[in-house]
């Protein structure tokens, strides 16, 4: 992959990028904001919030929060 710094599009591509990372572990689109995602089930919601470059995980069990996070190491 190249790299995106110092490019103009490099926030967008960013965003793009972390956004299908997302669907592909089942969270989607909060209808309020663009930058919001969620998953929920029955027995669990995680919420995915991002603002420029800062990311805020939180959920009603530390479990999905872990799977959330090891996830998003292992990829990025």
């Amino acid at each position: 992959m190249k790299s995106l710094y110092s490019l103009k599009q490099s926030s967008k591509q960013w965003f793009d990028k972390l956004t299908t990372f997302l669907y592909t572990i089942n969270f989607v689109h909060s209808k309020a904001d663009n930058y919001l995602f969620i998953r929920k089930t029955k027995t669990s919601f995680v919420a995915f919030l991002m603002y420029v470059d800062d990311i805020l995980i939180v959920g009603n069990k530390m479990k999905e929060i872990q799977v959330v996070k090891s996830s998003l190491n292992a990829t990025f």
